[in-house]
């Protein structure tokens, strides 16, 4: 089986403003002396989060631990068919993230009419041992959250620049199989993103700077599951 190989560690400051305000801060991305220009056509991203039975990634988040990680399976589509989905395991430690992402190499459909116990079955029992290593034994489905992104690169393509927008959250806790028609809440702000790798820090500091914005924790996860608790 192929091993998944771990990306490179980078920076990563995250925003949160609102969706009206959008426009201007697009403005401001495309006049930045780093000269941005849109480096992929806008899409939809998917996620699903997933956690321990004791929601020990969830709790590792509110208590800004500084070596913490987050499971998901992500695609991109507007809806659950597409075949094309990678398992990912995010890790921070201090200021720096870093992902170990793997491509699932069978079909797990979550439209098929299987439960969430036989989908996840057959999504763990594909991953090779040393990401199984990370995750441990008990991994349950917990929140699908989706939004669309847009991407933006400086020439160089180490520094980029993501807008996430139009996001919705579906709770999958007590659903027998995957939910993408309930819908929990759709936040009305956007997050934006910065990030490159640690020798660009002084430029994420830079453009950071220069937005209308103020950094903030973005844990779209935390944010999801706050917003399926309030339902």
């Amino acid at each position: 089986m192929i091993e998944p190989i771990p990306d490179e560690w980078r920076y990563e400051i995250k925003f949160s403003v609102s969706e009206f305000a959008l426009p201007l801060v697009r403005s401001r991305i495309q006049v930045n002396e780093n000269a941005f220009s849109t480096s992929y056509p806008s899409r939809v991203v998917n996620n699903l989060y997933m956690d321990t039975y004791n929601m020990q990634y969830l709790e590792d988040s509110y208590e800004g631990i500084n070596e913490r990680q987050k499971v998901r399976l992500r695609w991109y589509d507007e809806d659950g068919v597409s075949t094309n989905k990678v398992f990912e395991i995010k890790r921070k430690k201090n200021n720096l993230n870093s992902k170990i992402k793997f491509q699932i190499p069978t079909d797990i459909e979550l439209l098929s009419g299987d439960t969430w116990s036989v989908i996840m079955s057959r999504l763990l029992n594909c991953l090779p041992v040393s990401v199984r290593h990370h995750i441990g034994p008990d991994c349950i489905p917990v929140l699908i959250n989706r939004y669309s992104r847009e991407y933006f690169e400086d020439p160089t393509g180490k520094l980029r620049v993501t807008i996430d927008s139009v996001q919705n959250v579906y709770d999958q806790r007590l659903c027998a199989i995957p939910n993408l028609s309930r819908l929990s809440l759709r936040h009305s702000d956007a997050v934006i993103e910065i990030k490159g790798p640690p020798d660009c820090y002084e430029k994420i500091k830079q453009v950071s700077n220069e937005l209308p914005v103020r950094v903030s924790r973005n844990s779209k996860y935390a944010l999801g599951y706050e917003a399926i608790e309030i339902r």
